[in-house]
C-alpha cells in the first residue's frame, strides 16, 4: 500500500491536467537561425503539447558543427547478459553499450549545461525530431529521476523505452496536429500513424530490409515507447501518461503489453531441473548466463528473418520464458524454455524459430514443443542432434510458476482498432426464428439477410470484405466495413465521394457516373449513394453502393451486376439496405476508467 499511495502523491503533484488558462510557460528561449527550422516556435510547440513546463528556466540553444557519439556502458549483468544473447541469436559478440536512439547524436540536453545543442548542418526532419526528444527530455529530466540501472537486455530495454517514451508521443502528436488531427485521437488510434511518412519510417511501421541490431533496436525505442504512452494517454491524459516516467515498466515485455504491466500480471520464474544441471556439470560444461528473453528481443531477431510486423505478433502470444547458456573452452550450449498463449500458437513459433535459426547458421539447433511449451537447445557445433533433443525432451516437463501482483491505478483501455478487430472475429451469419441475420459488433450493425434466399451467402475472413452474396445469374452483393481513417478527408463531406468516384473510375473502363449523391438517412445519418457503369475485366458491368458511418466505421453495401439482370437484383439490395438496423453509436472521446483524478488549485 505504500507504494500506491507514494504513486498517488506523485501523480497528484507531478502530473495533474493543464486547464486552458494554465498552460506551462514556455519561456523566451533564445537561439541564432540557421536552419530552415522555427526551432524557437518548434520548441514552443512542444512544451504546448507535452503539458509541462521546464523546472527551471528554459535551456540555452547551441547550435554546433558536430555531436560525438556517446555510448553508456551498462551494469556487467546486463553486458553480459546481452552478450550471451547476441551471439546466440544475432550471432554477433561486441561489448554491447546501452541501447539509443540517433536522434542524440543530432540534437541532445545536457543536464550540466542546461543546454540543448543541435547539428545545425543536419536534415531539417531528422533535426526536428532530434529536437521534439531532446526537449521533452529537458523538461522531463526536472521532474522525475532516471531509471536504476538494469542488470539484463530485457529491462534495460524497458528503462530506455519508458525514458523516450512521452518523446515519442509528443513527436507523433506535433505531426498529427499540422494534419488536424488532434493528441487525443492519436492515442486513440496509434495504428493509424503509419499514415504519416515521417512517423512510419522513424517508427519502423514500414518494414525496412537489412537494418542493423542498433537500427531495429532504435526503432523499437521509438515505436514502443509511443504505443505504451499513447495506452496510458487513453486511461486518463497525461496525467496517466507521466507514470511511465515515475514507476516504469521493468521488463520490456511489459512495454510491449501495457495491459499485461498495468493488470499487474506476473511474467513467469522457472525452476531448472536440477538433474538436468548437474548433467552439464559432469559433462564439463559451465553455466555463464542465464535469465529471460522475453518477447520483445524474441520479436527483434524473429525479425531478421521473417517480416517485422508478422514476428511482432510474438507480443500477443508469450507467456514467459527463461535461458540459460555453458561454455566449454570456445564452445557454448543454448537452453531456452518458452510457454506460449496455447499449443496452436506454439506450433506456429516452432516452425518460424526452426527456420530462423536454419537461416541464421550460429549454431546446430533442435527446436520442439509440448501443448504450449516450446524448447529452443543449440550448440555452436553439435552434429549430432540427437543429444540436442534428448535433453530438449526432458525440458519439455517444466512450465512456469506465476505470483500475480497488485495492479497499477490506472486502467488499460483497448484502441478501437483492438475493438474493431474483436467484432470482426465475433461477427456472425445467424439462423432462428427471424430468419437469416448479419450481426456486426464491429460496426455495431444488425440486418436482415432474407432477402437473400435466392443467393448463396458467405461470411469472409477478412477484416474488410464481411461476408458476399453470389446469384446463379453472376451478380454480386457485398458487404464491406473499414475502420475510419483520422488522417484521411472527412467522411460527411463531397470531397470525401469525389474520392471515392476517383477509385472507381481507375478500376473501371470507359466509366460513367450515373448516381452521385449524399442523402440524410435518419437511422444512418449522411449516406453516399454512387451508381457508376463500366467494364471490369473487359465485361460491361453496373456497380450500385451506399456508403454510411457507424461506429467509427465507414460501411458499404455494394451490387454489382450485368446490364441485363441488374433491374432483377436490385430490389434485393435495396431491401437490405432498408433493413440496417445500428446500434447506439460509441461516444469519440476515451471514457475515464481506473484513473483517480486530481485537481490541484492555486
Amino acid at each position: 500500500m505504500l507504494k500506491r499511495t507514494i504513486l498517488i502523491l506523485l501523480l497528484c503533484t507531478l502530473g495533474c491536467e493543464s486547464t486552458p488558462k494554465n498552460k506551462p510557460d514556455v519561456g523566451n528561449a533564445a537561439s541564432e537561425k540557421v536552419t530552415s527550422i522555427d526551432i524557437d516556435g518548434l520548441l514552443k510547440d512542444v512544451v504546448l503539447l507535452r503539458d509541462r513546463g521546464f523546472a527551471k528556466s528554459p535551456p540555452d540553444l547551441v547550435p554546433v558543427a558536430e555531436i560525438a557519439r556517446t555510448e553508456q556502458a551498462g551494469t556487467p549483468e546486463y553486458v553480459a547478459d546481452r552478450q550471451a544473447i547476441s551471439e546466440v541469436l544475432f550471432g554477433t559478440n561486441a561489448t554491447p553499450a546501452i541501447p539509443g536512439i540517433g536522434e542524440n547524436e543530432i540534437a541532445r540536453y545536457d543536464a550540466q549545461k542546461h543546454a540543448i545543442e543541435y547539428v545545425e548542418t543536419a536534415d531539417s526532419a531528422s533535426l526536428e525530431r532530434a529536437l521534439v526528444y531532446a526537449t521533452v527530455g529537458a523538461i522531463d529530466s526536472g521532474h522525475f529521476a532516471p531509471p536504476s540501472p538494469a542488470k539484463s537486455w530485457d529491462a534495460e530495454l524497458a528503462n530506455v523505452t519508458a525514458q523516450h517514451a512521452l518523446g515519442s508521443l509528443v513527436y507523433a502528436g506535433l505531426l498529427a496536429e499540422r494534419r488536424n488531427v488532434d493528441l487525443e485521437v492519436v492515442a486513440l488510434r496509434p495504428e493509424a500513424m503509419a499514415a504519416v511518412e515521417p512517423v512510419a519510417k522513424s517508427f519502423e511501421l514500414i518494414p525496412t530490409v537489412g537494418r542493423s541490431l542498433d537500427d531495429t533496436e532504435a526503432a523499437f525505442i521509438r515505436r514502443e515507447g509511443f504505443t505504451l504512452a499513447a495506452a496510458l494517454m487513453r486511461s486518463g491524459g497525461w496525467s496517466s501518461a507521466e507514470l511511465v516516467r515515475i514507476d516504469p515498466p521493468g521488463s520490456a515485455a511489459y512495454i510491449v503489453r501495457p495491459d499485461k504491466w498495468l493488470a499487474g500480471e506476473d511474467l513467469g520464474t522457472w525452476d531448472w531441473p536440477e538433474n538436468l544441471a548437474k548433467a552439464r556439470v559432469a559433462q564439463g560444461w559451465t553455466q555463464t548466463n542465464s535469465g529471460r528473453i522475453g518477447s520483445a528481443i524474441a520479436a527483434m531477431w524473429l525479425g531478421t528473418h521473417i517480416d517485422p510486423r508478422i514476428a511482432r505478433s510474438l507480443y500477443v502470444s508469450w507467456q514467459s520464458d527463461t535461458y540459460r547458456k555453458y561454455t566449454k573452452g570456445d564452445q557454448w550450449a543454448f537452453e531456452w524454455i518458452s510457454l506460449w498463449k496455447s499449443p496452436a500458437d506454439a506450433e506456429q513459433v516452432v516452425q518460424a524459430f526452426d527456420a530462423a535459426f536454419k537461416e541464421a547458421k550460429t549454431g546446430d539447433f533442435v527446436v520442439m514443443k509440448n501443448g504450449a511449451t516450446v524448447v529452443v537447445i543449440g550448440a555452436r557445433s553439435q552434429k549430432d542432434t540427437s543429444k540436442l533433443t534428448e535433453r530438449a525432451t526432458e525440458l519439455l516437463k517444466i512450465g512456469p510458476k506465476f505470483t500475480p501482483a497488485e495492479p497499477q491505478m490506472v486502467a488499460f483501455v483497448p484502441t478501437p482498432f483492438d475493438e474493431y478487430v474483436a467484432g470482426v472475429q465475433e461477427a456472425q451469419l445467424l439462423f432462428g426464428e427471424q430468419g437469416r441475420r448479419w450481426a456486426d459488433p464491429a460496426a455495431n450493425l444488425d440486418m436482415s439477410l432474407e432477402p437473400l434466399k435466392d443467393w448463396k451467402v458467405q461470411k469472409t475472413e477478412s477484416a474488410t470484405a464481411r461476408w458476399v452474396a453470389k446469384h446463379p445469374a453472376g451478380d454480386t452483393i457485398l458487404m464491406n466495413t473499414e475502420l475510419s481513417d483520422p488522417f484521411a478527408t472527412k467522411f460527411d463531406t463531397d470531397a470525401y465521394r469525389a474520392e471515392v468516384v476517383s477509385n472507381f473510375k481507375k478500376t473501371m473502363k470507359d466509366p460513367n457516373v450515373v448516381i452521385n449523391e449524399t442523402a440524410k438517412n435518419p437511422r444512418l445519418g449522411p449516406v453516399h449513394h454512387l451508381k457508376i457503369t463500366g467494364q471490369v475485366n473487359n465485361l460491361p458491368s453496373i456497380i450500385e453502393l451506399w456508403m454510411f458511418e457507424s461506429n467509427r466505421t465507414v460501411v458499404t453495401l455494394s451490387l454489382k451486376a450485368w446490364p441485363d439482370t441488374v433491374e432483377a437484383s436490385r430490389p434485393t439490395v435495396l431491401a437490405l439496405y432498408e433493413d440496417i438496423q445500428v446500434r447506439k453509436a460509441i461516444d469519440e472521446k476515451p471514457a475515464d476508467k481506473g484513473i483517480i483524478k486530481f485537481q490541484v488549485d492555486e
